[in-house]
C-alpha cells in the first residue's frame, strides 16, 4: 500500500492526538513526535510538488506509450493518481510486450522512463534536531 498525502497527515494528527493518553514515558512520546515531524516534512515536500510531478510523469508515460496523456475531470492529486494508475498498468503491459518481442530500443526507453519517474518522485530526508 502506498499511503496518500491525506493518509500521512491524518496519521500524524492521530499520533499527536493520542499523546495525551500515552503511558509509554517521555522517551516514547519524544520518539513519536520526532516521527510525526519527519513524516510532516516529507508530506510538505510531496504537497509542494504533487500536481506538477503527476502531470510530468503522466505526460512522460504517455509519450513512451505513444498516446495522448489523458486529462482528469479535475486537477486534484486523487484524480491525477487515478490517471497515473491506468497509465502505469498500460506501461507494464507495454514493457512485457517489448521484452517478449526483444525490442531493445523500446526496452531502453521504458527503463529510462522508470529512472525519470523515480527522480520525479524523490523526496529529500530532512535533518531533524
Amino acid at each position: 500500500m502506498t499511503p496518500t498525502l491525506a493518509d500521512v497527515l491524518t496519521g500524524n494528527a492521530l499520533a499527536l492526538a493520542s499523546l495525551a493518553g500515552e503511558t509509554g514515558g517521555i522517551e516514547f512520546a519524544g520518539a513519536k513526535v520526532s516521527m510525526v515531524a519527519l513524516l510532516s516534512m516529507l508530506a510538505a515536500q510531496e504537497a509542494e510538488r504533487a500536481i506538477a510531478v503527476r502531470l510530468a510523469e503522466n505526460a512522460a508515460i504517455a509519450a513512451v506509450l505513444g498516446v495522448d496523456a489523458p486529462t482528469p475531470g479535475e486537477l486534484s492529486i486523487a484524480a491525477l493518481d487515478a490517471v497515473n494508475a491506468e497509465l502505469r498498468r498500460r506501461l507494464v503491459a507495454f514493457h512485457i510486450d517489448v521484452e517478449t518481442r526483444g525490442d531493445r530500443d523500446a526496452d531502453r526507453a521504458v527503463i529510462a522512463l522508470y529512472r525519470e519517474m523515480a527522480t520525479l518522485r524523490r523526496l529529500t530526508m530532512p535533518q531533524l534536531g
